[in-house]
C-alpha cells in the first residue's frame, strides 16, 4: 500500500478505528505526509485499540513526514495499535521526520502500543 498526503488529507497512509489487516505473505506500507503547512503531515499512521496489522511474512512500514509545522512524523504507532508477524518474518519500521518542520518531527514515534 502506498499513499501520499495532500492539502485536505495530510497523512500518507492511515489505518485505525479498530481495522484489521491480516496477510499470509508480506505487508508493505509506504507513506509520505503532505507538504502543506501545519502539523500532522504523517507518512504512515497506525492508531487505536483493536487496530491490528498481522503478517505471516515480513511486515515493512516506511514513512516520511513532510510539511512546515510540528509533529510531522515519518511513522506513528499509538493508542493500542498492534503491529506483528506470526511466522518467521521480520518487522521493519523506518521513518524520517519532516526536514522543513518546526519541532518534534520524529522519524518513528511509538506510544502506548497494544499487545497481542
Amino acid at each position: 500500500m502506498i499513499g501520499k498526503g495532500n492539502s485536505v488529507v495530510h497523512g500518507g497512509v492511515a489505518i485505525g478505528g479498530g481495522s484489521t489487516l491480516n496477510a499470509s505473505s508480506a505487508i508493505n506500507l509506504f507513506g509520505t505526509g503532505s507538504s502543506a503547512a501545519g502539523p500532522n503531515n504523517i507518512g504512515v499512521f497506525v492508531t487505536g485499540a483493536g487496530t491490528t496489522l498481522t503478517s505471516a511474512g515480513t511486515l515493512t512500514i516506511a514513512g516520511t513526514g513532510a510539511g512546515t509545522g510540528d509533529t510531522n512524523h515519518g511513522v506513528v504507532i499509538n493508542l493500542g495499535a498492534v503491529v506483528q508477524t506470526t511466522g518467521s518474518g521480520d518487522v521493519n519500521i523506518t521513518g524520517a521526520g519532516s526536514t522543513a518542520g518546526t519541532t518534534a518531527d520524529v522519524g518513528v514515534f511509538i506510544s502506548s502500543p497494544g499487545r497481542s
